[in-house]
């Protein structure tokens, strides 16, 4: 419209775009040279005509994160929360923690509304963010598998000793070896008794 926006931002490595009555700058740290696997913040500064600065309590703002190339229409791969933040001298500013999980080039979508109708015209805006590869992924630890022990026969060993002595120490046992110590007592006697009978014949 021929209006030239007073942006309070000088640094170049920040993107401003107009749309509607609304100046956004972008900016993805560290400097426009995210790294892949790890966090990164994004922020928007919404400005007005004169430089007067919109905060995020009087907007509904929302970010949606593409991979390129993509057909239109596709779900966004990342839809991170937008929340107010401090960024540089600014507070309360539009701004978004996500991690982008590989190399390449995103198309950052990110449109605000305002929460009072006619506060300012709601507005959409692309962000083109390139992506380098990170400098390592990290390996899971290899867990060590657990040897058992080798087996030894002394448990055995000690288990049939229990087993016998408590065989022994049955009733049955006991029983066993009562019968056992009649039968040869018995058998003793008989034999002395024929004997004896022998030997009184003899004298006959």
């Amino acid at each position: 419209m021929g209006l030239i926006w007073a942006v309070p931002i000088t640094a170049s490595s920040h993107s401003t775009k107009i749309v509607s009555d609304i100046a956004v700058t972008v900016h993805v740290e560290p400097e426009h040279q995210p790294t892949a696997g790890q966090p990164t913040r994004v922020w928007f500064l919404l400005t007005r005509q004169g430089g007067e600065v919109v905060p995020l309590s009087i907007a509904n703002c929302t970010l949606e994160v593409r991979k390129q190339p993509f057909a239109p229409g596709n779900s966004p791969l990342l839809t991170p929360e937008v929340v107010p933040i401090e960024a540089e001298r600014y507070q309360s500013i539009p701004g978004a923690n996500l991690t982008f999980p590989e190399a390449g080039t995103y198309d950052l979508t990110f449109g605000c509304a305002p929460k009072t109708a006619g506060n300012f015209g709601a507005f959409s805006i692309d962000h083109e963010a390139i992506v380098k590869s990170g400098v390592g992924s990290a390996i899971a630890p290899i867990e060590t598998p657990v040897t058992e022990a080798p087996a030894t026969d002394t448990p055995v060993i000690e288990a049939a000793s229990g087993a016998l002595s408590n065989s022994a120490n049955s009733p049955a046992a006991q029983w066993g070896y009562g019968v056992g110590m009649a039968a040869v007592f018995g058998v003793g006697a008989i034999g002395f008794l024929a004997v004896k009978r022998n030997n009184r014949l003899h004298r006959k």
